[in-house]
């Protein structure tokens, strides 16, 4: 769904203004929604005393007032724009009112600076997001602070043309990213170990650094995510993937991450999408692949080498990406990428974010992780497109029915000479 707005004050042309712009975006074979702001006080749709006023003053919400030609839903108190459009599924929505969106704006004016008493004018209505300007001013005026004035009623096809101009974006193949860092992984601690017989001694510990990382997606926070304060960026990326908001690197703009690693912006190729709306939760099957048991065997040998976060604390969890080369055996099974984090679920953030960032092919991949197995693990990993998820550990039973949903192979309790397979969709 892609967003425009409109506004201006009254008898500024604005209605005008959107009217024209749903024609053209319908002319052009687009399904199309609106939503008109209404500013008077007291306001409503409903008739007190009528049917429907009396189901609502029951305690009825939302009701709905059904009859030949049309069907009328209200639900009672003001709803943002977030649930609104959570009831849309149209091509395009055009809003007619002042809104905090992250969308492209049209503004609408009498003048083009303030003029007596009313100001009706472009100027009080500019903002970052302004991408054109309408309105009663266009009759006289083409240009207005490097922004195109256009006449609704005459030149529509123009104005739809930088409507849909706003959305195309800027991404390329590979996202221009800033990372930060190197940041203290291990810090030394000291404690007082007390014995069953009351002796105490003082000792020191090596202990995980944990970070929490806010992420902003266009603007607007999306998450906070605990996590040991490496390949920050790639954690980013993997998670922003998992949680929907992307579907492949193309749709990152520019991901950077402040000096502190404690917070990071990442701007989408859909730079006006405004992500306090629903992200993309879809889930698609993977597409399995003929997978060897030995991959699994020598993945989990590798496992067993000690990598350093947890060889100095036993506090970190690990995760390996691996790809074949082509239909095989071992030989044809690449380790790619091992990382470490505090936390199981950011491991696999950080290896598909790495794999993304290098233009690794991830349904070609295997995934191999420690401790036990999530669903929510398993969701990141089909989101990912990845087709094997192997780990460590032992496998819940809501991720079993989602990989067995999704065509995912699960393989738990990888040794280096025994697994459980869980799933193995090739074979259903």
């Amino acid at each position: 769904m892609k967003i425009v707005n409109v506004q201006g004050r009254k008898k500024t042309g604005k209605t005008t203004t959107v009217t024209q712009i749903i024609a053209e975006l319908c002319r052009r074979g687009y399904t199309v929604g609106s939503v008109k702001g209404i500013h008077i006080e007291g306001f409503t749709m409903d008739v007190e005393g009528e049917d429907t006023g009396k189901h609502k003053a029951a305690g009825a919400d939302p009701v709905t007032a059904r009859c030949h030609d049309e069907t009328n839903v209200m639900f009672k108190g003001k709803m943002d724009l977030a649930g609104i459009l959570k009831h849309y599924d149209t091509d395009w929505v055009v809003i007619e009112s002042h809104v905090d969106l992250r969308c492209p704006n049209i503004i609408t004016g009498t003048t083009a600076e303030p003029e007596g008493d009313r100001d009706t004018s472009l100027s009080s209505q500019m903002n970052d997001l302004t991408i054109a300007c309408s309105g009663v001013v266009s009759n006289g005026l083409s240009t207005f602070r490097g922004l195109p004035v256009i006449n609704a009623m005459t030149d529509v096809v123009r104005l739809v043309d930088v409507i849909e101009a706003s959305y195309a974006g800027d991404a390329t193949a590979s996202a221009r990213f800033q990372d930060a860092g190197p940041f203290e992984l291990i810090e030394q601690n000291s404690f007082t170990r007390v014995l069953a017989d009351g002796t105490t001694n003082a000792e020191q510990d090596s202990m995980l650094m944990e970070n929490t990382v806010d992420i902003h997606v266009n603007g607007r926070l999306a998450g906070s995510i605990p996590c040991s304060p490496q390949y920050i960026s790639e954690l980013v990326l993997g998670w922003i993937r998992a949680e929907g908001y992307i579907d492949s690197i193309d749709d990152v703009a520019s991901l950077s991450v402040s000096e502190d690693g404690t917070s990071a912006e990442v701007i989408l190729a859909d730079r006006f999408r405004d992500i306090a709306f629903a992200p993309k939760y879809t889930m698609r099957p993977v597409a399995p692949i003929a997978w060897n048991r030995s991959w699994i065997f020598r993945l989990a040998e590798d496992f067993e080498i000690i990598l350093p976060l947890r060889k100095q604390t036993m506090a970190a969890h690990n995760c390996r990406i691996a790809a074949r080369s082509h239909e095989g055996g071992d030989a044809d099974l690449e380790i790619l990428f091992r990382c470490e984090d505090i936390g199981r679920h950011s491991a696999i953030d950080k290896a598909i974010g790495w794999a993304m960032r290098n233009d690794v092919d991830l349904t070609n991949c295997v995934l191999f992780t420690s401790g036990r197995v999530s669903r929510a693990m398993v969701q990141k990993v089909i989101r990912a497109g990845i087709p094997v998820m192997a780990g460590k550990g032992t496998i819940s039973k809501r991720a079993v029915e989602l990989a067995r949903s999704c065509d995912l192979t699960l393989i738990g309790y990888a040794k280096p000479d025994s697994m459980a397979v869980f799933t193995q969709p090739e074979l259903d």
